[in-house]
């Protein structure tokens, strides 16, 4: 029996050290000739590192604009045109009947739909009634700038035919965009990971994109070579008749291909607005061109990000993939914004105030362990162990679910640490006073509930009505209180039964 129970200690004692390094160190895993940890990086609030603040001003500049012979505003001159042919008009890229109130507030909340559907956390965002002005702070880290990116595009899209700049898909046709991903291989024959953006169109979209994708196809000359032409008809014939010439050959029964639908010709281009690099300006850029091989009947759009061979990559690809996800999804913008600044500032918080900070938790910790085994002896070493394992698995749960760590999560950790504590200390009193310890160590369980309740209040109160700083606070409370059942159950309570066997 008392070999059992050895064993069973043990056992506990090298499952805690384990989530202990794993919280403290990480797993890592060899990916693509190089080591990933496994358990993400805190994400810490920008009291305690360095913020973004980017400034967003009304762009006042001025846009060319192309008319075709009736009139109608084309996205530019087709290729191989007469321009003289086609009005060439400079006007204001915000024409000043949209730049009012409304637009400005509702511009504002386009922004932040998609800060939230790029899933930055910890961000400040501010508007000016008065100019549309708009100033956002952001943790800096590695994705800022792509984050950065996505704010000042208007969100405008648009497939247009290559020929004639006639629009066929709109902003009116989105329905919704996602990230998908896909295995392949590169042509040397690496594995590879395809990202992908793709585009649910509404009902009238779909319509649209099936009556779009039997106009522009891709057909195979005699050479087998590649050509876009409008819908063809294949007919079999006693000879090489087309519609435009007639050749003798010994060869029967082969194909006519007649030209009957006259729609449109050529390939279709897929737009969307999008930073120049180099000038910061918004500027049309071409996602694809292209013709379909086969009719789309669902009105979904696949548009290929990159393909990649690395997790450095993969994960560039999926940033990109997100900003056009959160662009398109978060509506069209009716103002369009330029970068007027952006600028990396300090943290708020000195290195002195965290280093204050961490000592007087050090202090506290250390303060509770010792007063444990003063009192208990060696229960008192195993409770200071049960303690350390709370916050270890308190740090996984905070990594993995990405909660923001402000300086709110000072006084969380220590009452988390001091309920934690509590609930030992009853245990172990219970167990003393008593024949029956694990009637005992359940009764204390039992009475101890009323902590967790109060601590649950205060952790739902935080998350839902209070600010967002406040709400980060609440979710490590949350996950503190789940870390106190995970180890008050799963290991303190068998490991103090069994060190009481001994």
């Amino acid at each position: 029996m008392k070999k059992g129970n050895a064993i069973k200690i043990v056992l506990i004692i090298s499952i805690v050290i384990l989530l202990s390094l794993i919280s403290f160190v990480g797993i890592y895993v060899k990916k693509t000739n190089q080591y990933v940890n496994l358990i993400p990086n805190y994400n810490l609030g920008m009291e305690l590192g360095q913020k973004r603040v980017i400034t967003l001003k009304v762009n006042e500049g001025k846009k060319t604009i192309y008319f075709d012979e009736n009139g109608k505003e084309v996205s530019s001159i087709p290729e191989g045109e007469d321009e003289s042919k086609y009005k060439k008009e400079e006007v204001e890229i915000n024409p000043k009947e949209n730049l009012n109130e409304e637009n400005y507030k509702k511009a504002k909340e386009i922004i932040e739909e998609r800060l939230k559907n790029i899933k930055v956390d910890g961000y400040a965002i501010k508007s000016s009634k008065k100019n549309g002005d708009i100033v956002v702070e952001l943790p800096n880290n590695d994705n800022t700038n792509d984050v950065v990116n996505a704010l000042t595009p208007t969100g405008k899209f648009e497939m247009v035919s290559e020929t004639s700049g006639k629009v066929l898909l709109s902003n009116d046709d989105l329905k919704k965009a996602t990230v998908a991903y896909a295995n392949g291989q590169t042509q040397s024959g690496s594995q590879a990971t395809n990202v992908y953006v793709i585009v649910q169109l509404n009902k009238e979209g779909t319509k649209k994109l099936k009556e779009i994708t039997n106009t522009y196809v891709e057909t195979n000359d005699e050479d087998n070579n590649t050509t876009t032409n409008n819908t063809t008809t294949n007919n079999t014939t006693s000879n090489n008749t087309t519609s435009n010439n007639t050749t003798n050959n010994n060869t029967t029964n082969n194909n006519t291909t007649t030209n009957n639908t006259a729609k449109e010709s050529g390939k279709v281009i897929l737009r969307l607005d999008w930073p120049n690099m180099y000038t910061g300006n918004i500027e049309y850029t071409d996602v694809t061109t292209q013709a379909f091989d086969s009719e789309i009947k669902d009105g979904k759009l696949q548009l290929s990000i990159g393909t990649a061979t690395s997790n450095e990559k993969l994960q560039d690809y999926y940033n990109q993939a997100m900003q056009v996800t959160s662009i398109l999804n978060s509506g069209l913008n009716k103002i369009e914004y330029k970068i007027d600044g952006n600028e990396i500032l300090g943290t708020e918080i000195t290195q002195m105030q965290i280093n204050i900070t961490i000592s007087i938790l050090i202090v506290l910790f250390a303060v509770i362990s010792i007063a444990l085994i003063v009192a208990y002896k060696g229960l008192g070493i195993l409770g200071t162990i049960m303690n350390i394992l709370v916050i270890a698995c308190l740090s996984i749960f905070v990594r993995l679910t990405n909660v923001v760590i402000g300086i709110n999560a000072v006084p969380v950790v220590i009452s988390i640490i001091i309920a934690n504590t509590i609930i030992m200390i009853k245990m172990l009193e219970s167990m003393k006073n008593s024949d029956n310890k694990k009637t005992a160590i359940w009764h204390a369980i039992l009475e101890s509930l009323d902590i967790l309740v109060i601590l649950l209040a205060i952790a739902i109160v935080f998350t839902f009505t209070l600010g967002e700083n406040i709400a980060a606070a609440g979710m490590i409370m949350f996950w503190g209180i789940i870390s106190i059942l995970l180890t008050i159950l799963v290991f303190a309570r068998p490991m103090f039964l069994a060190v009481n066997k001994q």
